[in-house]
């Protein structure tokens, strides 16, 4: 880790623009605990957790709707993800393993939860895949439970370092 000359100009900078700050807010303990190691004092950390919204997390559409809504084959596989459809998220690695899995589970679903810079990149990657028959981009949902409700396997993928996925 901070090796590359990018990362460590970013750590000097952070250093620098760190020391000037009144309070610094990590959302959880361990971030809190990783800024103070970095020479931050104490008692100008203040955590604000990731706040859940318990609307976004309550189920209130069967299985059936769900299937009915998104044109889901009843016995099917349903696979997916939920989160930003960009490069960090690498969505090319999950509908490359979805054509994996659909050559051997031909009616196997994949659902994309999400919205992004490459989306519709994504959805014609699907096309020349020849699974776009078997994938669903549903753009941004106010409920998700209803979609991870839905889904068999979920499955999440970063390429890149991620801190913290909520």
């Amino acid at each position: 880790l901070y090796t590359s000359v990018g990362s460590r100009i970013y750590l000097f900078l952070e250093r620098f623009e760190m020391k000037k700050a009144t309070v610094v807010v990590p959302n959880s303990e361990a971030g809190r605990e990783f800024v103070i190691s970095r020479g931050i004092p104490q008692e100008i950390t203040r955590v604000i957790y990731n706040g859940i919204d318990p609307e976004r997390i309550s189920i209130d559409k069967t299985k059936d709707e769900m299937f009915s809504e998104y044109s889901i084959p009843q016995k099917c596989l349903v696979a997916g993800t939920v989160g930003r459809i960009e490069e960090q998220k690498d969505p090319v690695t999950l509908l490359k393993a979805a054509e994996l899995v659909v050559k051997e589970i031909p009616n196997a679903i994949f659902v994309f939860v999400g919205d992004g810079p490459i989306k519709a990149e994504m959805e014609n990657f699907a096309k020349q895949l020849g699974i776009a028959q078997n994938c669903r981009f549903v753009g941004n949902q106010k409920k998700v439970a209803n979609f991870v409700n839905l889904m068999d396997v979920f499955v999440l993928v970063s390429k890149t370092i991620e801190g913290c996925s909520n």
